[in-house]
């Protein structure tokens, strides 16, 4: 029983006691007695279950908060994707690493590490070649659905925009934006050889 369904049963049983008690004056002194006591000790036992579950309740949103955070600092070490990344409408589905540097990039995408974790409330920088797993991106409409997905929770990600720029344009991105935003980037063109100069940036905002 949740601590809320406990509440409104102890209201409930209060009301019942009250109607007991007020018949008590038609009792004799013993049986009155009798009643009162019986009366407070089902109030004690109500009382004591009802601040139980509450306990309890605390205790298990404490070790799921605690549980999550344990999570997202397992992502930065690990050495296995930490989450998957969907967007439905154009069929794409690609393991997401900590981490940008060449070797994780031939696994698969990878997150630059000096930006938030999904659900940190601030910018996801992430990385992919656009000749493999990113190569989709190509297709990317806004208004498209990113749904990132972890072991801590799933994330949504609605398509606002999509900008080409300069390798080194640094206008391109913002740890320090005040709400969260997946930034996915890569190589542009999506044609030709390799040893590009520009990069397709997309930007999605936190939907849910």
């Amino acid at each position: 029983m949740t601590y809320f369904m406990y509440k409104n049963n102890l209201i409930s049983v209060y009301s019942k006691f009250e109607a007991e008690a007020s018949h008590t004056v038609n009792l004799s002194d013993e049986r009155a007695a009798s009643v009162v006591a019986s009366i407070a000790d089902m109030k004690a036992c109500y009382e004591l279950k009802l601040k139980q579950e509450k306990e309890q309740q605390q205790i298990e949103e404490a070790a799921s908060t605690e549980n999550n955070e344990q999570q997202k600092e397992e992502a930065k070490t690990v050495s296995s994707a930490y989450a998957t990344l969907y967007i439905d409408r154009i069929g794409m589905e690609v393991p997401i690493y900590y981490g940008d540097d060449s070797k994780t990039l031939r696994k698969g995408p990878g997150q630059y590490p000096g930006s938030s974790l999904p659900g940190e409330g601030s910018q996801i920088l992430i990385a992919g070649h656009n000749t493999t797993h990113f190569k989709p991106l190509q297709n990317v409409a806004v208004g498209d659905i990113i749904r990132v997905v972890t072991g801590y929770g799933e994330f949504h990600h609605q398509v606002i925009s999509t900008k080409i720029a300069s390798m080194n344009d640094t206008s391109t991105y913002n740890l320090s934006l005040d709400h969260e935003q997946l930034v996915l980037y890569t190589c542009y063109p999506f044609t030709g050889p390799p040893g590009k100069t520009q990069r397709f940036f997309v930007y999605a905002d936190l939907i849910n």
